[in-house]
């Protein structure tokens, strides 16, 4: 999970207008452990026409966070996928907040200490999967528990490339497989990135222009 500390709310012009920098502290190192971190900013409820009725108010929150997730890909009859390890991440990190940014309603400036993410599946194959889109995801498909909810941050860091490795059972014997995540070179604020697990090697499916929706617990 995670703790949010430092919160400050930052006037322009005298006046709130719902800026809000904070500091952010990540606990859990697994993806079911985790959950999503939701912004919003909303107006004062105001009266209707004859000064009775309240009108009603939009609001539209926003995901603070970058979701990753794992569907199936080619994967044969028999083998099983037991985990997956995210290696490398910055687990913390500053961020402020502006409901009325032009192009990042987040800005964050990762930090901490290095750290790994596991999270176990035990999927097995019970028949032979072809790379698909309509593949299932690992995980729960009801609340999206294998979702990894991360500090948004870069993958191509010079000497701590993000690392993908993925344990799976093949024939009775246990093998390692993994793969550099550099590719990527930044994890974006508000999007969810599908990774594509085809073993014995592993296909990197980017979905990077998929905003996060519907997709684990939400703070």
């Amino acid at each position: 999970n995670f703790t949010i500390s430092d919160k400050t709310y930052l006037k322009e012009s005298g006046k709130y207008k719902g800026k809000t920098s904070f500091a952010y502290t990540g606990t859990g190192t697994t993806a079911a452990s985790q959950s999503d971190l939701l912004f919003t900013t909303y107006g004062p409820e105001t009266s209707g026409k004859d000064g009775t009725a309240q009108q009603s108010v939009d609001i539209t929150f926003h995901h603070a966070l970058t979701c990753v997730r794992f569907r199936v890909g080619n994967l044969m009859q028999g083998l099983e996928v037991n985990s997956v390890t995210l290696k490398h991440l910055l687990p913390n990190g500053s961020c402020a907040y502006d409901p009325e940014g032009t192009t990042s309603y987040f800005t964050w400036t990762p930090s901490g200490t290095r750290t790994s993410y596991k999270q176990s599946y035990d999927f097995l194959a019970d028949h032979d999967y072809v790379s698909a889109t309509t593949n299932p995801l690992f995980g729960n498909d009801t609340d999206k528990s294998a979702a990894f909810f991360l500090v948004p941050q870069a993958t191509n860091t010079t000497g701590n490339e993000v690392e993908l490795e993925i344990s799976f059972d093949y024939n009775g014997h246990t093998y390692t497989r993994s793969v550099s995540l550099a590719a990527y070179k930044s994890w974006k604020v508000g999007k969810v990135y599908t990774i594509e697990l085809s073993l014995p090697n592993v296909k990197m499916a980017i979905n990077a222009d998929n905003t996060v929706e519907n997709i684990g617990t939400s703070k």
